[in-house]
């Protein structure tokens, strides 16, 4: 069974939230033109002239990893109902769009009760890539996924995929000089356990110098370069060479703290205290660069 969300942002309140992991955007938010353009992102074939209801349903279809059966010819329709064993329409039915259909729903109906027998290494690709998905639909992350709690197996198996695919945000304010957490990250950071804590990857901190928003992205699994930054909201060369000094000195510093991290054994890379030790580094930087100014 497929379910599909209406709202306009993915899980947008924690009352919800717990229940929109595993639904797909209706497309709603978007006009045809924009669908279609996606879809042939995703590189799923599709005909420019086609009713916007019919590119919303194969833009859900394109969500699930389904095929495109818009540009195949009669023929090739005929062939593949055929392989599939399905009952073929007759009369004046037996057109393109009958033999799509059929398709569709013997596509909507198959299942697959064999999940625990797939090769480790398989399931584990499968857990990244659903949860890599909630990025994409701006999933609101409050809870732990439903997936996480389906057996104790499954559990075991995908939550310390799920953290390390989930990307927590922490705000850095100047005054006060404070950390804060999002409120989604916050409401997940409770709900996490030491153990856990130490399978998240990657964390984004947003900050501002000279008056530039930036945003920094932590990837303590990323050797060469763990500090990234990922966004200006102004051009980059609107930066003064002052605060490009001090944007480099804060990324230097911190990839050596957060080397440090990824340099640790086992599996539990990230303590809570980091996150004390980061605000602590990047206040310093800021502070010194305020000096300068």
């Amino acid at each position: 069974m497929v379910q599909i969300t209406h709202h306009y942002r993915f899980g947008c309140s924690e009352d919800n939230a717990r229940h929109f992991y595993w639904k797909l955007d209706d497309g709603s938010r978007y006009d045809s033109a924009t669908l279609l353009q996606m879809l042939k992102e995703r590189k799923f074939p599709i005909k420019n002239i086609t009713p916007r209801e019919r590119v919303k349903e194969l833009y859900t279809r394109s969500q699930r990893g389904l095929v495109s059966y818009e540009m195949l010819k009669l023929a090739e329709l005929k062939s593949l109902v055929g392989q599939r064993g399905l009952a073929a329409p007759a009369g004046k039915w037996d057109g393109p769009w009958s033999f799509r259909t059929i398709l569709e729903r013997a596509d909507d109906n198959v299942t697959f009760n064999r999940f625990t027998y797939l090769p480790p290494e398989l399931r584990l690709q499968i857990y990244a890539h659903h949860f890599n998905s909630f990025d994409e639909r701006d999933a609101n992350i409050i809870y732990q996924p439903p997936i996480t709690a389906v057996s104790k197996s499954v559990r075991e198996d995908s939550l310390p995929v799920f953290h390390s695919c989930c990307v927590p945000k922490a705000d850095i304010s100047v005054f006060p000089t404070a950390l804060h957490h999002s409120v989604r990250t916050n409401r997940l950071l409770e709900r996490t356990s030491p153990e856990q804590f130490g399978w998240i990857r990657k964390i984004e901190v947003n900050l501002q110098v000279a008056r530039h928003c930036i945003s920094l992205l932590i990837d303590i699994c990323n050797k060469c370069t763990p500090v990234k930054v990922i966004y200006y909201p102004d051009r980059p060369e609107f930066l003064t060479p002052l605060t490009q000094e001090c944007l480099d000195c804060l990324t230097s510093d911190l990839n050596a703290l957060v080397r440090v991290m990824g340099a640790r054994e086992g599996n539990s890379k990230l303590h809570a205290s980091d996150l004390t030790h980061l605000h602590e580094k990047v206040d310093s930087i800021l502070a010194q660069q305020a000096t300068r100014a």
